[in-house]
């Protein structure tokens, strides 16, 4: 619950208060995403959206969990699996539309 909790912080973190400009520190960072100031915020935005669904699916289903007689420890191991998937499902999908919208030098394919 907590795993899912603050990957769900992150992911409104990433959607409220997006990073102003491609940075080490804060945001999806991967090489596509930091090509230029485009990539980056679209990269974001998307990376946003999906740690939003995700998490916020995961954290529903620790609440559920919660209804049955098990320990938070429990819960938390029951979770963890599912929450890395999760992250793993987030930069799969990122990188690959990312790929679809823009080219390898970061211009895009697809017009606004």
């Amino acid at each position: 619950m907590i795993t899912s909790f603050i990957l769900l912080l992150a992911g409104l973190m990433l959607k409220f208060l997006p990073p102003k400009k491609v940075n080490a520190f804060y945001g999806y960072r991967t090489g596509m995403s930091m090509k230029n100031a485009d990539t980056w915020k679209f990269a974001n935005a998307y990376a946003a959206m999906w740690l939003i669904r995700i998490n916020a699916f995961l954290f529903m289903v620790a609440i559920f969990l919660f209804s049955w007689p098990m320990s938070i420890k429990t819960i938390e191991s029951y979770l963890v699996i599912p929450a890395v998937a999760g992250l793993a499902l987030v930069i799969y999908r990122t990188e690959k539309y990312l790929n679809v919208v823009f080219d390898a030098d970061g211009n895009r394919k697809i017009k606004r």
